[in-house]
């Protein structure tokens, strides 16, 4: 039934086993698989070693070169703790990563699905976007860069371009540059394209860090660029409107400060920069995803005003929730947005409180009105642990130890008109998952999982 080749999985989930029948993996809806033979009990597959699966239905599979192969976006929210680290993939492998966390959760998730890049070759990135310079959005990036002198687990990139809101977080007052006063209002003028060009010493250690990644990455690229983005700035995009992704780019809003660009000041450093962050609007068909960075109150009050004068369209199937689920959100913005889909990016070591009860409470209450049960994920609460047991310590005491037996990723699959929503949890053969029809007038419908044993 089935020869030798390449297929694309158009079953929403298919399990892939060892040779003695256990299951090691899922692939889903849209994701390539390798058949070298087949036989009575199934097909024999190259996934990273000796592998199977068992005989799915014709339907379940698609050759590659079959004009109805589903051409799937893949966008996937990783855990990375506290922070926010997401990557888009087209069907043709365009790949775009949207910050990147702080620590080395990312670098590590990155390496296992980009196996093999070296210094001499490189995984091709076409973008990556940091929605605002606060470390647990993009310090991550740079220890992807720190990774390429370790002995294992090394990930070497090389992007195209790096998209970000123009605030670069310095060593000494003011921290982010300097302001002038517009009419009544405070408003920030130092804004920059390309962190390479500016003094390392007048960086904080962050940026410094940052400067000396994005300058080894750039050498690998000719055609590198790198640049601040603003509301209305779609065109940056064009490398994914091709393949028929629509990016639009929502903030930051800039204002006119004595003849250049500026932007207003929030209240303090912190909700300037998280106000200002990146905001992206995803659409694939008629599915549309909300990448909100850390929004507040003070920039959402904006998004909704242009949005009620019609300047933008904040409708969105999958919103990343902003600011990790901070208090720090106006009801109203949920509220045109109306998620069917969220996606609160959060993993508290510290004093954070994300997400907040009251958030959560006001992403169901606002959710997409067509939806019976519209569907919540919160990354930290997506991964699984496993007991591991006492372990000695450096310290006075041994501590009881547990790893992490799958990871809080949340995937989402789309052809543009379907959307598979899904996660792992520590049972290979158990994922949670739930699919959604949606129509071009917005309109979203509860589907079928199907997967295939």
């Amino acid at each position: 039934m089935f020869e030798p080749g390449t297929y694309r999985i158009a079953a929403d989930l298919l399990r892939v086993r060892s040779r003695s029948d256990k299951v090691f993996r899922t692939l889903s809806w849209g994701d390539r698989l390798k058949v070298t033979g087949a036989d009575a009990a199934g097909l024999n597959v190259d996934v990273d070693g000796p592998a199977r699966v068992k005989a799915p239905p014709a339907s379940a599979l698609v050759k590659e070169a079959d004009a109805r192969s589903p051409q799937v976006l893949k966008v996937d929210f990783v855990d990375v703790q506290q922070g926010d680290a997401t990557v888009l993939e087209t069907a043709d492998g365009a790949t775009m990563l949207v910050d990147g966390g702080e620590n080395l959760l990312f670098a590590r998730y990155l390496a296992g699905r980009f196996r093999g890049t070296t210094s001499a070759a490189p995984k091709p990135i076409d973008c990556i976007v940091v929605s605002h310079g606060d470390a647990d959005h993009f310090a991550g990036l740079t220890r992807i860069f720190g990774t390429e002198s370790e002995a294992r687990k090394q990930l070497f990139l090389a992007p195209e371009r790096i998209f970000h809101n123009g605030i670069v977080r310095r060593a000494a007052e003011p921290k982010l540059g300097a302001t002038v006063k517009v009419g009544r209002r405070r408003v920030l003028t130092e804004l920059h394209d390309d962190v390479r060009t500016l003094p390392t010493a007048d960086l904080s250690d962050g940026f410094a860090e940052w400067q000396a990644a994005v300058n080894a990455w750039s050498a690998r690229r000719p055609t590198f660029q790198m640049r601040r983005v603003q509301r209305g700035d779609h065109a940056q995009f064009d490398f994914l409107r091709s393949r028929g992704v629509d990016v639009q780019v929502l903030g930051p809003v800039t204002m006119d400060a004595n003849g250049g660009p500026g932007l207003p000041w929030l209240t303090d450093e912190g909700k300037t920069i998280n106000g200002h962050s990146v905001v992206l609007l995803v659409r694939f068909g008629n599915v549309r995803f909300l990448l909100a960075g850390d929004l507040n109150t003070a920039a959402e009050k904006t998004l909704v005003a242009d949005h009620e004068a019609g300047t933008i369209d904040l409708r969105a199937d999958v919103l990343k929730v902003p600011h990790h689920g901070s208090a720090d959100y106006l009801p109203e913005f949920l509220e045109r947005v109306a998620p069917g889909v969220s996606v609160v990016s959060s993993g508290d070591e510290r004093e954070h409180i994300h997400p907040r009860a009251t958030l959560l409470a006001a992403l169901g209450r606002h959710a997409r009105p067509s939806l019976a049960e519209p569907v919540m994920f919160i990354t930290e609460l997506a991964a699984f642990f496993k007991s591991v047991g006492q372990a000695d310590t450096d310290g006075d005491r041994p501590i009881w130890a547990f790893e992490r037996s799958a990871f809080g990723i949340v995937r989402c699959r789309t052809d543009g008109q379907r959307l598979l929503v899904y996660t792992d949890t520590g049972v290979k053969t158990k994922n949670e998952a739930y699919a959604f029809t949606v129509a071009a007038d917005g309109t979203m419908a509860e589907d079928k999982v199907s997967v295939v044993p």
